[in-house]
């Protein structure tokens, strides 16, 4: 090997030490900001305080070709739900069905106030629930479980 195969083989090896050491900069950087992130989603301020997340009763109603079981309707909600916002967010959101009358097809989901947004958008877009066609229509977010079940009378 002569001087020069030596030279270039000093550069590739300090160039290859430089970007790799501004690889460990910048992940530990967006490490870091992913962090802040996560700690500034879960918390809600109120003067400077924490507040407990409230929760937030959608009474919704499911048209479809068959009638579906809860099970059914709730698996492919979670399905749908870690499909389009992650596991961690289920998670995070921990939506819950808190009941769902199956001769009327309609119920109500429990759901923290900071992820409200993200299940109305599963409602949406949820087509198809046991291999039948389906529409979920959300009826109303109440802040209590009573205004929820009120709601659901009149329907």
């Amino acid at each position: 090997m002569n001087s020069f195969e030596a030279v270039l083989v000093l550069l590739t090896l300090a160039s290859s030490l430089v970007a790799l050491i501004l690889s460990i900069r910048s992940h530990y950087r967006v490490s870091r900001l992913v962090e802040i992130i996560g700690v500034l989603e879960t918390r809600v301020r109120n003067q400077g305080g924490m507040i407990k997340p409230r929760k937030r009763y959608i009474a919704f109603s499911i048209v479809c070709d068959k009638p579906v079981t809860r099970e059914q309707l709730e698996d492919s909600f979670t399905k749908l739900y870690a499909e389009y916002f992650g596991k961690v967010l289920l998670h995070k959101a921990s939506p819950q069905f808190i009941f769902f009358m199956e001769d009327k097809q309609v119920g109500v989901l429990r759901v923290s106030h900071l992820y409200k947004d993200h299940v109305l958008a599963v409602l949406g877009i949820l087509k198809q629930v046991n291999n039948s066609k389906c529409i979920a229509i959300p009826l109303k977010t109440c802040g209590s479980l009573k205004k929820c079940r009120k709601i659901l009378e009149k329907y």
